[in-house]
């Protein structure tokens, strides 16, 4: 099911007045979707070429479980190798790329999507 017919599906009218809870669901769904916007599945298949990196491996045969720290998603696909397993950060490393302005339209269309989702009640909150 496509973005849009999900959306759709997702919106239900509010009961009561301007003071009632925003409806979750359709923020959740829309959320998913919009998470999962140009996702394609590989199904076990990695879409990074599989290497290991002599340091990381010997941190590994010690017990170590890595990941990757970043806000930077461009960095991580250049240091990202088979001997993590998650990739991961935090509010001080987004908020500099978020600085450089990468993030500006995403924002703006996600902000966009849940206020139509929710019949524009959290306009407020955006």
């Amino acid at each position: 099911m496509d973005m849009e017919t999900r959306f759709t599906a997702a919106q239900r009218p509010l009961q009561g007045g301007r003071n009632k809870m925003i409806d979750t669901e359709a923020v959740a769904v829309v959320t998913h979707d919009i998470s999962r916007k140009n996702f394609s599945h590989q199904f076990g298949r990695s879409k990074v070429a599989l290497k290991e990196k002599p340091i990381w491996r010997k941190l590994r045969v010690l017990g170590t479980r890595l990941w990757l720290d970043t806000g930077d998603i461009e960095e991580a696909e250049k240091l990202w190798c088979s001997d993590f397993e998650a990739l991961t950060t935090n509010n001080t490393l987004l908020n500099n790329e978020i600085q450089k302005g990468i993030y500006d339209d995403m924002i703006h269309d996600v902000a966009e999507t849940i206020r139509k989702a929710t019949g524009n009640r959290i306009k407020s909150l955006i």
